[in-house]
């Protein structure tokens, strides 16, 4: 009986193993891109309603290839950084959402990829974690997208959460935030063995909540985290775009509306045109959008 179950679990390993296997082949064929005059983009909610995709595309010439998505989460940008070419352009959101949202609620749906959950599970994820990952996207899926979801203008911003529940999500640092910020380390050093160029896009949050960021101890792992990466890609300048306040630029305490988005492509596509001035030696740089 012992040695029944055994070598059943043995067959199970081996079935799972090869399921992911199979999984990663598929997934990088079916995700295959040139970097020939493309721009890549990876980021959560905050990218995918703040960068206006059909006038960066338009503005610079290029093709962009976004795999950006509400929700998206670390594995995410694991699968990111094993499929997008040698050589790329990249823009990476340094957006706050991604460190700070708790692993389940991740949207982890980039397909499987064996690597990426190696990584995970050198970085402190459970085997129940990984599982959910692996039953939550058991079909390769395409990444890239050319759609922008943009998020139409109002007069006032949009109260998803009270401010009350916000401070409280900042009021500690959660265990797992290591863990990400580590993972999220991890991507980059992918994309630099790539040879790719880095522009990294920090979005802003409303002041209402920037003041609750400031004032709390994630607020300073955070800001902290921002340091590492200007330090490690000797970004001596950071290119800033101040938001213009004519008109109402944010639809709720962490996203742009359509006008923010426009802005900050309108900057981004000039950066591509006429060079960013924080650029460094390597080609990375560094664009913090305020308001």
């Amino acid at each position: 009986m012992k040695s029944f179950v055994s070598r059943l679990i043995i067959f199970l390993a081996l079935s799972l193993f090869s399921l992911c296997l199979i999984s990663t082949i598929v997934l990088h064929a079916i995700n295959y891109q040139t970097n020939d005059n493309a721009i890549f983009l990876w980021g959560d909610s905050q990218i995918f309603h703040g960068v206006n995709l059909q006038k960066l595309r338009k503005s610079t010439g290029k093709k962009i290839y976004s795999a950006a998505n509400g929700g998206a989460g670390v594995y995410d940008f694991l699968v990111f950084s094993e499929v997008v070419p040698n050589n790329s352009t990249v823009i990476i959101g340094v957006t706050k959402l991604v460190l700070i949202r708790k692993r389940i609620l991740d949207r982890n749906s980039s397909g499987i990829s064996l690597t990426a959950l190696i990584a995970l599970a050198r970085n402190q994820y459970s085997f129940v974690e990984i599982f959910d990952i692996v039953d939550n996207t058991k079909m390769p899926t395409k990444i890239f997208s050319s759609f922008s979801d943009l998020y139409p203008t109002s007069d006032s911003i949009v109260y998803t959460e009270s401010l009350l529940f916000l401070k409280s999500v900042f009021s500690t640092v959660p265990e797992y935030y290591v863990d990400k910020e580590n993972i999220f380390l991890l991507c980059l050093e992918k994309l630099e063995n790539k040879n790719c160029k880095i522009v990294f896009l920090d979005m802003p949050f409303h002041p209402v909540l920037n003041e609750i960021k400031d004032a709390s101890l994630l607020g300073v792992a955070i800001d902290r985290f921002r340091s590492k990466i200007l330090k490690r890609y000797n970004c001596l300048k950071i290119d800033t775009l101040i938001l213009t306040s004519q008109v109402q630029k944010m639809h709720d305490l962490t996203h742009l509306n359509i006008n923010g988005a426009s802005e900050v492509s309108g900057f981004l596509s000039s950066g591509f045109l006429n060079g960013f001035k924080g650029k460094n030696k390597t080609g990375n740089a560094y664009v913090f959008v305020k308001l």
